[in-house]
């Protein structure tokens, strides 16, 4: 999958998660930026991620990513080759 087609399919999911439909996955989008990307939010976060892309993320991934540029990038290499 290519940034485009993942950051579109990760927007409706970062506005669920988070509560926020002006919320807009891009690659800048900090958790820091975000009031309820917290430990909750950010398990919650991974575990939609994980089933909408059929991926999954060892426990140093979920906690080293701080945007979603780092996620997109875990994704690119989860699928690549699919």
């Amino acid at each position: 999958m290519d940034d485009v087609s993942i950051l579109t399919k990760l927007t409706p999911i970062v506005r669920a998660v988070f509560h926020d439909d002006s919320l807009a996955a891009t690659p800048e989008l900090m958790a820091s930026e975000v009031s309820e990307w917290d430990s909750l939010g950010r398990i919650r976060l991974f575990f939609e991620i994980e089933r909408a892309f059929s991926v999954r993320f060892s426990p140093t991934e979920v906690i080293s990513a701080k945007s979603i540029g780092q996620i997109v990038g875990l994704i690119e290499t989860k699928t690549a080759g699919r």
